[in-house]
């Protein structure tokens, strides 16, 4: 078909001279084609097409001039020649590489500045609904589920800054707040929080720099009750207040650890001392404060945590009804009969008995002697002995081992 097509253009040009230009209008043509199959810009190939026009157009005149100059200029015009048809075939060589195979650079390069590529509109952030239901899960203390929540919507949107931000909050959430109960172990549980927590403290900066580094720590301890050895812990909080030194979590967290290694009672209340005056989760640090004064476990730290509770009422700060009374039964009757002048001390009469109704707020006395006979005894203390005597006498129906102690009281108010 194509030796036809040849056949009947030949034909044409013998009978109109003038058809010899559809050759050219052809090859143009064939260039607008190659251009189009092979994706080039249009702007390249004209550019490359004009530099080798202008190139040949140069090499036909100096060859003209071969034959037409004088003999003393023929030998210059010659080199000419020659120099202008070695840089037209090396033009149209490099145009062609650069072109198909951007060798030895763009063609985009040689006409200008590096065209870069729009930037991409940025997706839409769906992740929204997930992150909202995973801080609703957080603050409910469903942990389990906020990790799992979270952990779909970094999935979703692994760019998307809020999702990793509230992943970190419930990772550290969580770990303060640890409880486990079997199958589970601290070590099974907080290994992958601990690992969330190493990444993002690459890229944080000051307090929340100094809150991972804190939370890394006391994830260190947990797996420490486990038997896990040669774990940073103090280091963790050292570093954490290196960042930001009265961090609350941070400086808590080290009076607990202090606590546990039974270091002096005075380094352990100069922690949470510092903790409190950062103004920052002051709930935490105070049920951390009385955890600590527990597992320090003597009769100092007990009357501790008594002005601890003292100093909870007064500042109308919340204490869940459990911690209110293991404070009672751990405390009261812990020490026997020598020691009940020390804790009867440990606060002033009237800021004492009220700061024990306090502590017993909501419970029935009734069913406890114990309760019952401090709450007489600090009322005598207060200097208040006929409501203790009215405490005192239906105690000795009950046949406790606190009867020498209630016929005592009986007699000082008589």
């Amino acid at each position: 078909m194509i030796t036809q097509l040849l056949r009947i253009l030949r034909e044409s040009i013998k009978a109109v001279p003038a058809m010899k230009y559809a050759l050219a209008v052809a090859g143009i043509l064939a260039v607008v084609a190659m251009v189009g199959a092979f994706k080039i810009s249009p702007a390249m190939a004209v550019f490359g097409a004009v530099i080798t026009l202008v190139l040949m157009v140069a090499m036909v005149i100096f060859a003209r001039l071969t034959t037409t100059a004088p003999r003393h200029f023929f030998l210059p015009v010659t080199v000419m020649m020659w120099a202008f048809l070695v840089i037209t075939v090396a033009t149209a060589f490099l145009l062609f590489t650069s072109a198909f195979f951007q060798w030895p650079r763009g063609l985009r390069e040689l006409i200008g500045p590096p065209v870069t590529a729009a930037p991409m509109a940025a997706l839409p952030d769906d992740t929204g609904p997930l992150v909202a239901a995973a801080q609703q899960q957080r603050e409910s203390r469903d942990y389990a589920g906020a990790w799992s929540t979270i952990s779909r919507a970094v999935a979703s949107g692994p760019s998307s800054k809020p999702a990793r931000q509230e992943q970190t909050q419930i990772a550290m959430a969580w770990i303060r707040d640890m409880r486990v109960t079997a199958p589970a172990t601290f070590t099974s549980t907080v290994t992958p929080l601990s690992e969330h927590l190493h990444l993002a403290s690459v890229t944080a900066t000051g307090t929340l720099a100094a809150d991972i580094r804190a939370h890394i720590g006391y994830s260190n301890f947990l797996r420490s009750r486990e038997g896990a050895r040669d774990l940073k812990i103090e280091e963790e909080y050292v570093a954490a207040v290196a960042l930001d030194p009265a961090n609350p979590f941070a400086q808590a967290m080290w009076g607990h650890w202090l606590a546990v290694g039974h270091r002096p009672l005075e380094e352990v209340k100069e922690r949470f001392r510092i903790a409190l005056t950062s103004g920052r989760e002051r709930d935490f640090v105070q049920r951390t404060r009385l955890a600590a004064l527990q597992w320090y476990g003597t009769r100092e730290a007990d009357i501790e945590r008594v002005r601890v509770a003292d100093e909870m009422r007064r500042n109308h700060e919340p204490l869940d009804p459990a911690y209110r009374l293991e404070i009672v039964t751990g405390n009261y009757p812990r020490w026997g009969r020598e020691a009940e002048p020390a804790l009867l001390a440990a606060l002033p009469a009237a800021d004492h008995l009220a700061t024990f109704r306090w502590l017993v707020e909501g419970r029935d006395l009734s069913r406890s002697p114990i309760e019952s006979y401090y709450l007489a005894r600090l009322t005598e203390a207060a200097g208040d002995c006929a409501g203790a005597t009215t405490l005192y006498r239906p105690l000795l129906s009950l046949n406790s081992t606190f009867e020498e102690k209630i016929k005592a009281g009986l007699a000082r108010c008589e």
